[in-house]
């Protein structure tokens, strides 16, 4: 009798006209956002490869290691194929750092906008399946109950010795299958265009990640699915019911993650560019001031000027207490940064669009938690750096140029591991359960509510 249920609804969902449609339509848009995203990342891939040559080429020029160390060298990070699926703040990364011995790791575009505000302005697969699939799921289930006791055929079922649970869970079957396989081909199609396209290459980790991915959009849908079936129980007609499924809609994908940017923003601000700017500008003239103090008073005790070693060395001073400013200046402004984010988290989880964005950018290695690990690794790669750069000056007996080009044996290199090969973080886990539970509370309203209610 289940089986019979599942066909039938599986069937006249197939054959109507807003399955052809819907599914038209998604393929068309997974094709499409495919070929926008991979020209994207081949662009992103040439420019990546083109600037390690030419920073390799301008380190390789250096003719002292003082020039090493307060100019630095710059550092480029790789793009991330699995942004495609899922670009998450993988485009708020700077493309170079400058590491030095004065460098810092907060830019303009950074302070002026955090991480958190770029998950909401992309187009990729997830965000596709956030807005247009959960939309077609909504369509698809609107009229599940209520359009059948509007033409009386749900009061005919339920006269005949058919048990509501089998009738409800055979609708809840046949509904999302179709689903399933408008997404599985949309996905199958803009994935085929990868490949076809070229230029990116997914190791074994990069399809277990999407693997999982496709798993947690599944997830996504069935919870649609299911609100959509549950308001259909609860409504007496069609209209009314399709009505208040595009408000929720808008609430969970929309307004909800939105609002809680908005009110992150307003509960935990944080310093605005010109701030940090004027903040680090006045750390800078500061040393700077101090600095030439120092010069003025040697002048002044000897008749002359400093000599070259200790003109440097005192040059390499004020650089490292510039740096040592710098570094307050964003560790307070990382820690307001982290504050508003966790606040804009927790609000914006009451949305199922949210908890999946957030799941899946983890898996892809696009989360803000991987932004925080890359910048990690780079302050970790700074301290090598600068040891690196002042024992090189000190082995010479003045730091000044010789001449020829500074031998480069031995400096630390650092070694970016894809982010999507990174253990999952327990922010995934956290996501996860929350699609689990908004599935289970849908599924639960809408199976007790068709057992328990009258329709006449």
């Amino acid at each position: 009798m289940l089986r019979d249920i599942i066909n039938k609804e599986l069937l006249e969902n197939i054959l109507h006209f807003k399955f052809i449609l819907s599914f038209l339509v998604c393929v068309i848009l997974f094709s499409t956002c495919a070929i926008i995203r991979v020209k994207d990342y081949q662009e992103q891939l040439r420019a990546y490869r083109s600037n390690v040559q030419l920073h390799h080429r301008a380190a390789t020029q250096y003719k002292s290691a003082k020039d090493l160390a307060i100019k630095g060298i710059k550092i480029d990070h790789p793009p991330n194929p699995l942004s495609i699926l899922v670009e998450g703040v993988s485009n708020s990364y700077p493309k170079t750092m400058t590491i030095a011995l004065s460098s810092g790791f907060i830019t303009d575009e950074r302070a002026g906008k955090t991480a958190l505000n770029l998950i909401f302005d992309t187009f990729d697969f997830v965000t596709l399946i956030q807005i247009v699939i959960s939309l077609i799921a909504i369509l698809f289930t609107y009229n599940a109950i209520s359009g059948e006791r509007e033409d009386g055929t749900l009061t005919l079922s339920l006269s005949n010795p058919l048990p509501r649970h089998t009738l409800i869970l055979g609708k809840m079957v046949g509904n999302f299958l179709p689903l399933i396989t408008t997404l599985l081909i949309s996905l199958i199609a803009g994935l085929l265009i990868v490949v076809v396209m070229g230029g990116i290459e997914f190791d074994a980790h990069a399809w277990g990640r999407i693997g999982v991915i496709f798993l947690l959009s599944l997830l996504y849908l069935l919870l649609f699915s299911n609100m959509g079936i549950m308001v259909s129980v609860r409504s007496r007609s069609s209209v009314t019911s399709l009505i208040l499924l595009l408000f929720l809609w808008v609430i969970f994908v929309f307004v909800i993650p939105h609002a809680g940017i908005l009110l992150a923003n307003y509960l935990k601000p944080v310093p605005t560019p010109d701030h940090i700017q004027e903040q680090k500008g006045m750390i800078f003239g500061m040393q700077m001031y101090q600095w030439s103090s120092k010069v003025e008073k040697y002048k002044e005790e000897h008749g002359v000027y400093p000599p070259k070693d200790v003109w440097d060395s005192r040059e390499v001073e004020r650089d490292l207490s510039i740096a040592d400013g710098y570094r307050k200046v964003e560790e307070k402004f990382k820690s307001q940064v982290d504050a508003q984010v966790r606040v804009a988290k927790t609000i914006s989880r009451f949305s199922p669009s949210s908890s999946l964005y957030y799941a899946c950018s983890s898996l892809a290695g696009t989360s803000i938690l991987n932004e925080k690990a890359y910048f990690k690794e780079l302050e970790q790669y700074r301290s090598l750096f600068v040891d690196y750069s002042l024992g090189k000056m000190k082995k010479g007996a003045t730091w000044s140029s010789s001449g020829e080009k500074l031998d480069l044996s031995g400096i630390p290199l650092l070694q970016v591991q894809p982010f999507y090969r990174t253990p999952i973080r327990k922010d995934f886990l956290v996501d996860f359960f929350l699609l689990v539970v908004f599935n289970l509370v849908f599924f639960l309203l809408a199976y007790f509510s068709f057992l328990k209610r009258t329709f006449l």
